[in-house]
């Protein structure tokens, strides 16, 4: 079982080795010779965890979260002193590597430096004794110097608290002081929304846990597996007590979509899509409907996709990094069933005479081809107009469905047989069975 120290842990991994103390002396680090102790190793490997190194030693974990840029903690890329409770110097982007999608650091996955490194504003929050909080605002960009392929592809973070509700079961991915990712276990940690009241989410222990981070897993990602895929909750920062922390991806969304900024064409690279947009992948077609819960949902036939731009719904193209940054429901489809056909209803010319069809019906104006004498015509709905003379008394016009008119001219609806016979006598001057338009 594991022991805590009740003072705060950082699960940087520590440039030199320290001795186990007690509970009572100073700030500690946690021990252990593998990456997230007891963990397993998740498969497949995550085509976004990200092995983070300074110079060329193991430094942190992180989270590809676009096609160039990895999230981690920021007291993974400065120096900062856990002892003293201060905020050293950031470290140039050249001295980082970060490795993507490997399962073992000798795997021959993606690799590449960074040119820019974009931390928050981190602070410590308390007195740096037993009862302080230690870090906050303790999350950090890194821009990759080569976009990731396609073959990976980006985590998507928590966009709202009902998408990944308070209490749901999360893991965290880490490297630690292994050659090979882990993974905390399934059941040993659920989330706590906003503990401490400072921007944190908590990930809280359960009574039987087995597994639990160490140095090298600060910045890894705390997951939630949700509607078939992951997301997000937010970076390891480190311990209070039997309680993991770290800031909240949230809390800190509009930080980072301002931070990663716009691809080539000025399209935000993490998107913020509304409810009935479809996102399409530009180079391949695909395309996915965000529905009011804001996940994705795969848009499986053309057809479907015909029926959703017919409904007038808008279409957004991105790339295939840009769609993958929004959570998908990898277990509903969006389907789309074409709204049912407007019932027509069949009149009949009179046999006496044709009848002129107009653009305008208020004024009898951009005549149109007649309606040939007992020529039978569908019909959409009527409208009521009496300015003509000739209408009344009714005052109706009949809006002609069949081509050539197709619902774009009229015709007074008291030259049509209206249900009398053929040959007469003629007492309808309307079809009040036709809806009005």
């Amino acid at each position: 079982m594991r022991s805590f120290s009740k003072r705060r842990k950082y699960r940087r991994l520590a440039r030199k080795v320290v001795a186990a103390v007690t509970v009572s002396a100073a700030l500690t680090l946690a021990g252990g010779a593998q990456a997230v102790v007891g963990g397993a190793i998740p498969l497949p490997a995550p085509p976004w965890n990200a092995r983070i190194s300074l110079n060329a030693q193991l430094d942190c974990s992180g989270a590809l979260i676009a096609q160039q840029w990895v999230l981690t903690a920021a007291h993974c890329v400065d120096q900062t002193n856990e002892k003293k409770c201060t905020i050293g110097s950031q470290y140039k982007p050249t001295a980082f590597s970060i490795s993507v999608g490997k399962l073992n650091s000798s795997d021959p996955e993606f690799t590449s430096g960074v040119d820019r490194v974009v931390p928050q504003a981190v602070l410590w929050t308390g007195s740096c004794s037993v009862s302080g909080f230690g870090l906050i605002n303790d999350l950090a960009l890194l821009h990759l110097t080569t976009p990731a392929p396609t073959s990976l592809a980006p985590l998507p973070l928590r966009f709202s608290t009902s998408a990944v509700p308070n209490g749901s079961p999360v893991t965290l991915d880490g490297w630690s002081r292994s050659s090979t990712l882990y993974a905390t276990q399934q059941g040993d940690y659920t989330l706590r929304d906003s503990c401490f009241n400072n921007g944190q989410d908590c990930y809280i222990t359960s009574a039987t846990a087995t597994s639990y981070p160490d140095h090298g897993d600060s910045g890894g990602p705390w997951i939630s597996f949700i509607r078939g895929g992951w997301i997000e909750i937010g970076p390891e920062t480190g311990s209070l007590g039997t309680t993991e922390y770290g800031p909240s991806a949230l809390g800190y969304l509009s930080w980072i979509r301002s931070k990663v900024g716009t691809d080539s064409q000025g399209r935000p690279i993490l998107p913020a899509v509304g409810s009935d947009t479809i996102v399409r992948d530009e180079a391949s077609g695909a395309s996915w409907l965000v529905e009011s819960d804001g996940f994705r949902h795969w848009i499986p036939t053309g057809g479907d996709y015909l029926c959703f731009t017919n409904q007038g719904k808008s279409v957004r193209n991105m790339t295939i990094f840009e769609a993958k940054s929004i959570p998908e429901d990898y277990y509903d489809h969006a389907t789309c069933t074409p709204p049912p056909a407007p019932q027509l209803w069949w009149e009949q010319e009179t046999p006496n005479h044709p009848v002129n069809t107009f653009l305008n019906y208020h004024n009898a104006s951009g005549t149109g081809t007649p309606i040939a004498a007992g020529q039978w015509i569908q019909v959409s709905c009527k409208v009521y107009d009496p300015y003509i003379a000739s209408v009344n008394p009714d005052g109706y016009w009949y809006r002609i469905a069949s081509s050539p008119w197709n619902n774009a001219y009229y015709s007074p609806a008291n030259t049509f047989m209206n249900g009398d016979p053929y040959g007469g006598p003629y007492t309808h001057n309307t079809d009040f069975a036709v809806p009005n338009c």
